[in-house]
């Protein structure tokens, strides 16, 4: 007779999926049971979908800790069917239940009962996590994280074992009114169908005995015993690897510390005996100051400041002497060149000339128009006549200055090209000079100010009421 079994398994402490994979289709360790029939996979991602097994395998591999791998039905399969029926309603069975949206593994199981008839049932184990068009594409180690596959949670309501006992139930009156039985299944209880004597005779299940639902229990029982005790052997030697290892860190960090500490002592003992290149240059520095300024030695902070701000200054120079001239400037500025002063005159004269003929020859275009008969006025006269002598003067500058230029294209430019390249060479060492003046007074600086401020620190120290020095103004330095 049928009878209605079907129970949701669901347990972050149950066995590793991957083992409950070989237990349900008899694979590893479980291959020389012969009772199971039906084997089969769907849905799968594209990742295991050459290999089912490999599902499981990252399930264990990337599922959060202590969350659910995989989530199984135990179905009790109709005895009025034979194998080939009952294999098509299983197959059936998990199409409706998991449609195309969780992958899942089947297996159908007929072990012999206590009293040596058939039991068939199947083993449905499927994961939670949604396939759908984006989550069916994605790497494993993605899938089974936050940002992967969602779980559905409606294999979490209390009310979803009750449900698919109802459309279990339906599934196997269909199958059998198809096959011509007239056995039917009430999902109800006994009780729910008013059967009182039958609810009564329900007896408490025991593991005991030798039937196939205790002995598939008791291995179950067994396997999770054996998986719980390997973990707290792991993890016992886990915990004593890393006492060791913290142990064997903590003595070598005592001794790296221990040796940083005497490296640092020897440092120090080594500078006290042997001063730094540093420490010597600013010994001497002290040394010349005292030898050569001894009276900034014993000024106040404030005075020795505006003493070393003036020789800074000093050292500086004017921007003039920073200058570079040109070829060209060189030239024009060369008072012993008789070609330079005559072409400086006649640039000079062609410029006042110019200007004096423009306002003579618009004076001359402004005058008011005269009779036939009427007579130049003396401004008129004056100049004409300053015309006729000046324009005479402008050709002749203008011709020297095309002179003097020609000469500079021909020959000015390149003697006095090797005068600027000498003079430039000379800039060049005077800045150089320069620079070094105000790095060697800069560097004395620094070697004394704090042999100042140490003095006057101790000097406030002992007398807090005197008044230091004011520092002396501006003006009573001067450049050398």
């Amino acid at each position: 007779m049928a009878i209605v079994h079907i129970a949701m398994k669901s347990s972050s402490s149950a066995p590793p999926s991957v083992a409950h994979s070989d237990y349900i289709t008899r694979g590893g360790k479980y291959s020389e049971r012969e009772d199971v029939g039906l084997v089969e996979s769907g849905n799968m991602p594209d990742f295991a979908k050459d290999d089912p097994r490999m599902f499981w395998v990252s399930a264990d591999t990337h599922e959060r800790a202590n969350g659910r791998t995989y989530t199984e039905l135990q179905i009790a399969l109709p005895r009025e069917l034979n194998k080939e029926q009952r294999e098509e309603l299983a197959k059936q069975a998990a199409r409706e239940f998991m449609g195309d949206r969780f992958a899942y593994t089947f297996a159908v199981h007929n072990p012999p009962a206590k009293d040596n008839s058939e039991q068939p049932h199947m083993h449905l184990m499927f994961s939670e996590r949604i396939i759908d068009e984006t989550t069916r594409t994605m790497p494993e180690e993605r899938f089974f994280k936050r940002n992967g596959a969602k779980k559905d949670r409606e294999w979490n309501d209390r009310q979803k074992p009750e449900a698919l006992r109802v459309q279990w139930c339906e599934m196997m009156n269909r199958a059998m009114a198809e096959k011509g039985i007239e056995a039917r299944v009430d999902p109800r209880s006994w009780a729910d169908q008013g059967r009182e004597d039958l609810a009564a005779l329900v007896e408490p299940k025991e593991l005991q005995g030798e039937g196939a639902e205790a002995v598939e229990r008791r291995l179950e029982i067994a396997q999770v015993r054996e998986l719980r005790q390997a973990q707290q052997e792991a993890a016992a030697k886990i915990a004593q690897i890393e006492q060791t290892a913290a142990k064997e860190i903590s003595l070598i960090d005592r001794a790296i510390q221990a040796v940083k500490e005497k490296a640092k002592q020897a440092v120090e003992v080594i500078r006290k005996l042997v001063p730094s290149p540093k420490e010597k240059q600013r010994q001497r520095d002290l040394a010349w100051m005292q030898e050569k300024h001894p009276e900034v030695l014993k000024m106040t902070v404030a005075q020795a400041e505006q003493w070393f701000k003036h020789r800074l200054w000093q050292a500086e120079g004017t921007e003039q002497n920073r200058r570079k001239f040109t070829a060209r400037e060189l030239f024009m500025a060369d008072n012993q060149n008789p070609k330079s002063v005559q072409l400086r005159a006649d640039i000079s004269s062609v410029e006042s000339l110019d200007g004096a003929i423009s306002s003579r020859q618009h004076a001359l275009a402004n005058q008011p128009p005269r009779g036939l008969f009427s007579r130049k006025t003396e401004n008129e006269k004056t100049w004409e006549s300053d015309l006729k002598r000046m324009i005479p003067d402008l050709e002749a500058a203008r011709t020297r200055v095309n002179t003097i230029e020609q000469w500079w294209a021909r020959e000015g430019a390149g003697i006095y090209g090797e005068k600027e390249k000498t003079q430039n060479a000379e800039v060049d060492q005077r800045v150089a000079t320069i620079e070094k003046n105000v790095k060697s007074w800069t560097r004395i600086k620094e070697a004394t100010m704090p042999v100042l401020r140490e003095r006057e620190k101790q000097e406030r120290a002992r007398t807090p009421h005197k008044k230091l020095m004011k520092p002396p103004r501006d003006r009573d330095f001067e450049r050398d």
